[in-house]
């Protein structure tokens, strides 16, 4: 992916349409498999409270130190029945859901504002610049400075 939008950002727009398809199919396909993935859960979202509960204060929160000790005493649950119950309804687990609304959160803030990678990684709830580096890179297959880029090169 990384290759696609430097190579995207040096060619001439009739070339950068098709690699826009080209990212644009590999996105969906990310997309199409998260979806797949949810859909195992067992209930649907809404009929659960407390899950609901606990999904608002992870996203009102997200640029907050938050602690499996705080979500575990939150739904009255040990740490350990809350990730298994987590991943048991969402079919993600409940780390990998955190890190996806913070990476979500800073796509955002990579695409609408000039603020620094590191200030946008703070703001996201990371505590630290490389670990926010890694893991938008695990997650959106570039680094953040490659997405500012390619999204302001549209």
């Amino acid at each position: 992916m990384a290759k696609l939008i430097d190579v995207f950002l040096t060619e001439t727009p009739a070339t950068r349409i098709s690699l826009l398809i080209q990212i644009l199919e590999i996105w969906s396909l990310e997309v199409n498999r998260k979806i797949l993935q949810n859909a195992t859960s067992s209930r649907p979202i809404s009929s659960d409270g407390k899950l609901q509960k606990l999904l608002q204060f992870l996203s009102e929160n997200l640029e907050e130190k938050i602690t499996l000790a705080t979500l575990s005493k939150m739904v009255h649950l040990t740490p350990t029945s809350l990730c298994r119950w987590f991943k048991e309804k969402m079919g993600i687990s409940l780390m990998d859901y955190l890190l996806t609304q913070r990476i979500a959160l800073s796509c955002q803030f990579l695409a609408q504002t000039e603020k620094s990678i590191l200030d946008v990684s703070y703001q996201c709830g990371f505590e630290n610049l490389s670990n926010f580096n890694r893991q938008f890179l695990k997650r959106k297959k570039c680094s953040p400075s490659h997405y500012r880029k390619f999204y302001h090169g549209l």
